[in-house]
């Protein structure tokens, strides 16, 4: 089932009947309205349709400074007030340690 992220019909069409919907939105794709939307759409569309488990991959909760993390919180904050979710967030800061300091991330 194909949906389009700008085009909220088109989600309630591939939402429908699912018990559940994992939901990742494109900062560097998009932009940050563009991000937003998208997340919001998804959100809209799963309570519209009665999608009971939402899951979210969004950013720690940063530097309010950087664009991504923010527009990521905008979301989460739509998220939280709308539905039954999981949150999965990825922590960058593990990924700027040199490979020594941590493990071979050449076999990653």
């Amino acid at each position: 089932m194909q949906a389009d992220l700008d085009d909220p019909s088109s989600l309630e069409r591939a939402f429908e009947g699912a018990y559940g919907v994992f939901a990742l939105t494109d900062f560097w794709e998009h932009g940050a309205e563009g991000e937003i939307r998208h997340g919001k759409n998804m959100v809209d569309a799963a309570k519209k349709t009665g999608v009971r488990h939402f899951v979210y991959s969004t950013l720690d909760r940063g530097d309010p400074e950087v664009p991504h993390f923010v527009t990521k919180a905008v979301v989460d904050g739509t998220v939280l007030l709308s539905l039954v979710l999981s949150v999965v967030r990825c922590i960058p800061c593990l990924l700027s340690l040199p490979s020594s300091d941590l493990c071979d991330f050449d076999v990653c």
